[in-house]
Formats: structure tokens, sequence, C-alpha cells
């Protein structure tokens, strides 16, 4: 059945000359982390102040919320909270693995002839695209 969906968005796309794909940090939600040192076992996806509240209670606390945290002001005030929260989450971006949704994505391009004439747009920091095998230029 998962192929013959597969085949079918792969047709949807063989009338077009390119594909443009744009992707954003939801597409990491179901990636699982490889270690056992963290809580829970996929990486946190913040989806505003109360995402960012769940894996971070600390940030809470205080009631710092995602658009205080990301400034500069942020930064000079709490350099050791800010450096926490992104030493963690570059952790567990290290210890994560692309979920099988990347390897779709592949085939769907694969199936339709266009892998030399696709592009992803993707706004994430976690470099999974390119540990999945797509190219880094196409």
């Amino acid at each position: 059945m998962l192929e013959s969906k597969l085949t079918k968005a792969a047709q949807a796309i063989l009338k077009n000359n390119a594909l443009i794909i744009t992707s954003g940090s939801g597409m990491l939600a179901d990636c699982p982390l490889s270690g056992k040192s963290f809580e829970g076992t996929k990486i946190p996806v913040f989806r505003g102040t109360a995402g960012l509240w769940r894996h971070y209670p600390a940030l809470k606390q205080k009631l710092i919320g995602f658009d205080d945290f990301i400034v500069e002001e942020f930064f000079k005030e709490d350099p050791a909270t800010f450096w926490y929260v992104w030493g963690d989450l570059l952790q567990k971006y290290q210890l994560a693995r692309p979920h099988k949704g990347f390897r779709r994505l592949a085939d769907i391009i694969a199936i339709a002839g266009k892998t030399r004439k696709s592009f992803i747009f993707h706004e994430g920091v976690d470099n999974f695209y390119l540990r999945e095998g797509f190219p880094a230029n196409r």
C-alpha cells in the first residue's frame, strides 16, 4: 500500500521540470535519539513557548518564552542558561538519526526521476538531509 502511495506521489510530480521541497522543524519531530542519557526518545520540537517549557522547566519557572530566549539580550543576561539549552540540543541532534520519512521523500524524488532536478530548502540546523544521503547541492 505504501509503495502505491509513493508511486502516486511520484506520478503527480512527473509533469514538472523540477521539484522544490520546503521543510521545517516539524520534519524532526519523529527523529529518534540513539542515546539513553536523555529525557524522552525523540528530538524536542519547539512549537511555541509550551514546547520549550516542556523540555526545559527552568525556563518555565522564570517565565522565559521562546521569543525571549532566542534574542541577544537573553544571551547577554544569562549566558549559562543559553549555552546549557543550546548545548543540550546540539547533543541531541548529534545522537539523533533521521526517521524513515527522509528515506520516503528520497524514494518519491527517485521514482519521479527528479534526483538531479530537485532542491530541498530546510530551515533546520540538524543536517539530517545530508546524513540521509541527500546531496548538499543539486
